[in-house]
Order: C-alpha cells, then structure tokens, then sequence
C-alpha cells in the first residue's frame, strides 16, 4: 500500500518464482479502522483524516483487498485470501497501535487541514481512555496464489 510502484513489485515476486511455489502477501485495509461500537463520530472524522492525508501521500488505503486480483492479474492460479479484523478496546495497549500512528501523522493532518489539533488531542484522549467502546482496526489481508 507504500509504494509507488506496487503491482509491479508484486510483478517481479511472480517473476521470481520458479514454477509451483507459492506467494504469499499480506497488506492492509483501512477503510475499516474508525468504526466504533458505541459509535463515535469524533473518531470516525479523525480515522477519515488519517484515510485522506495517507492517499495524498500516494499510499492505497484499500490495497489489501486488491492483493487476490492483482496476484490472479500477474499469472498466479490457485489465488486465496483471507482478512484479520480483531477488535480493539479503547483504554487497552492494542490501541496505542493507532494512536502512535495518529501521533505520528500529527504535524501532516493538521497542516492539510483535515483536522484540527483539539479535534486530534480529544479522539486520542477518548481512544486511551478506558471504556467498553470497541472499534475495529485496519483490516488484514494475507493473499497467495502459486505459479503454473
């Protein structure tokens, strides 16, 4: 989902392959991660912004559900996939994941103008804080095909 040149990359891995082995890729689906449940929009906004400021950025946020066609495009038969989706409570380490990521995005979203600090400094508070809400985290894509 990084980079540029991506189906190409994956162009040469099938290249690479002597015929029989297998390829396996994995990569992520972001559309999901924002998703609350009590919903919130304050996270939904934010996790929408972080959507965007990676897309101008020239990362494919949905790349992890094209990695089975894109594999089946490039020659590869016998093509799977499968997603991962474990939720995630706030208040727990597992959503220091994104919020380390939202930290590190900081300076970017607010200079794009996708949202503002306050906006930022309470969906982070709201994530670390410890409640029953749960959201769902980017999706995780593992595709693998095998070379006729």
């Amino acid at each position: 989902m990084n980079l540029p040149a991506r189906d190409q990359a994956l162009q040469h891995m099938v290249a690479a392959l002597r015929p029989g082995a297998w390829l396996l890729v994995e990569d992520f689906d972001l559309w999901t991660w924002g998703r609350t449940y009590p919903p919130c929009e304050l996270i939904a906004q934010v996790a929408k912004s972080l959507q965007n400021v990676l897309e101008l950025g020239g990362v494919d946020c949905s790349y992890g559900l094209k990695l089975a066609p894109t594999l089946a495009a490039a020659g590869l038969t016998n093509v799977q996939a499968e997603g991962y989706l474990p939720l995630m409570q706030f208040g727990t380490p597992s959503i220091e994941v994104p919020v380390l990521l939202l930290e590190y995005l900081r300076e970017r979203l607010i200079e794009k103008g996708l949202v503002t600090q306050d906006d930022l400094d309470r969906a982070i508070a709201t994530m670390r804080q410890p409640s029953s809400t749960v959201c769902y985290p980017p999706l995780i894509v593992a595709a693998w095909g095998q070379k006729t």
